[in-house]
């Protein structure tokens, strides 16, 4: 056996024999201990002898003498899924589990804690498979777990499809001055409280109900729309993108930016890559809400009016109109110009809207105007998506960036700087004239 094993063959030893199967262990880097997680849920962790490592040791087939430095058996049995967060903070989930929650193990500390995602939401516009999902209250038990160190922040998946994540953040900083204080010592740190005074003191004092658990927040929620198995942050994207592996197949998601934007009594705010909500500032119209799931579009901006709701990504667009408690889509159209409207429920016809892939939009009246990439104009089309007219301005100022109506204007501000203005028409479907110095 030996002449046939090649020089740089590593070798192999036994360390320990554990008292149960493994499900799974990790490397506790920087200590040298191994931690393990049985098929019995016990949580251990294995020390090596002083001087000893799981790189080094005697020759192959020798025994070292690890000891047993801790165990924690947790409260259900079953295979569990564990990951590192900060360096030697465990996370576990198990989805047999009913806490629903994630267990946090501080091996540096001896903290242990748990984070419960909060329970769904019930608002209009859900698809109907979240709300069936929703009921059943095994659908929120965690079956899967990751963790993106740049982001600092851990995804943690539930049987209903439902991810959620929290984002680690500093503590409060009278415990860290605290701290701080107390590896002081000495004079120094007397002087350093004699500083502080009296309200300094306080707010150290109301510091030690400061729990480990605060520090992390609920960052983000998402429905992948099956029964998940994994979830995976992309190396080095800083949590921007998140692989979701369900039984019926995978799910790419990305981090989009939310928008919000507040212009005549009206309310836009995008609560989900897509989904918006529109109401009325002065609670004269109730909360509507807009799921565009079902169609699996995702929405980049929005802009609302008392009446139409315009929503838009970097290939289609679509309007809706307000009725009652929620909206009729009134048009969608992409950027290739062609456009499709509705009236009752039948086709108004096809458009010949020239391309423009724009991601700068606003609504007023019955015109959308859009930036024009490339191109020192601001397109105006109708709520099917026709180009009805261009307002041109100098081509040394680049292309618009940005548009917005409020009030009787339009905004437009330009690669270079520029701002242009623009007065809007009163009835919403004239043309707007050029204001301000040019």
């Amino acid at each position: 056996a030996g002449d046939s094993k090649g020089a740089g063959a590593p070798a192999s030893r036994k360390i320990f024999d554990s008292p149960s199967a493994i499900h799974a262990a990790l490397y506790h880097d920087g200590v040298g201990n191994l931690v393990t997680l049985g098929t019995d849920s016990v949580l251990s962790i294995f020390a090596p002898p002083k001087g000893d490592s799981i790189e080094g040791g005697g020759p192959e087939g020798t025994e070292s003498k690890w000891t047993v430095v801790s165990s924690t058996k947790l409260p259900t049995e079953g295979d569990a899924e564990l990951t590192w967060t900060e360096p030697g903070v465990l996370a576990v989930v198990n989805d047999r589990d009913p806490s629903c929650a994630v267990r946090v193990f501080d091996l540096n500390t001896g903290d242990n804690y748990v984070l419960v995602p909060p329970a769904r939401r019930k608002s209009r516009g859900l698809p109907k498979s979240a709300e069936s999902a929703a009921a059943d209250p095994t659908g929120r038990r965690l079956s899967c777990l990751c963790y993106d160190a740049d982001a600092k922040t851990l995804a943690c998946g539930q049987r209903d499809g439902r991810v959620v994540m929290f984002r680690r953040t500093a503590p409060p900083r009278g415990r860290a001055g605290r701290r701080a204080g107390g590896t002081a010592g000495g004079d120094e740190g007397k002087r350093g409280g004699e500083e502080a005074g009296g309200e300094e003191a306080g707010g150290e004092e109301a510091d030690d109900d400061f729990a480990p658990e605060d520090a992390w927040r609920v960052c983000a929620s998402l429905d992948a729309g099956g029964t998940l198995e994994r979830v995976h942050f992309a190396t080095g994207r800083g949590a921007r993108l998140l692989v979701a592996v369900c039984r019926d197949g995978a799910r790419l998601c990305v981090r989009v930016k939310l928008n919000d934007k507040t212009r005549g009594g009206v309310s836009v705010v995008q609560v989900a890559a897509d989904s918006v909500v529109v109401e009325a500032t002065d609670g004269s119209r109730a909360p509507a809400r807009l799921n565009t799931t079902e169609r699996g579009m995702q929405i980049t901006g929005a802009d609302a009016t008392s009446r139409h709701l315009l929503v838009w990504n970097s290939a289609r667009a679509e309007v809706h109109e307000a009725r009652g408690s929620g909206f009729a889509r009134v048009s969608a159209f992409d950027w290739s110009g062609r456009a499709r409207g509705w009236s009752g429920g039948s086709v108004r016809g096809q458009s010949n809207a020239p391309a423009s892939s724009s991601q700068a939009m606003a609504i007023h009246g019955e015109r959308i105007y859009r930036a024009c990439p490339g191109r020192a104009v601001v397109e105006v089309t109708d709520l099917a998506g026709d180009v009805v007219d261009a307002l041109a301005y100098e081509e040394a100022q680049g292309a618009a960036e940005f548009v917005d109506c409020n009030g009787d204007f339009l905004c437009a501000a330009t690669a270079s700087g520029h701002l242009r203005f623009w007065r809007l028409p009163a009835d919403g479907v004239g043309r707007a004239e050029a204001h301000g110095p040019r």
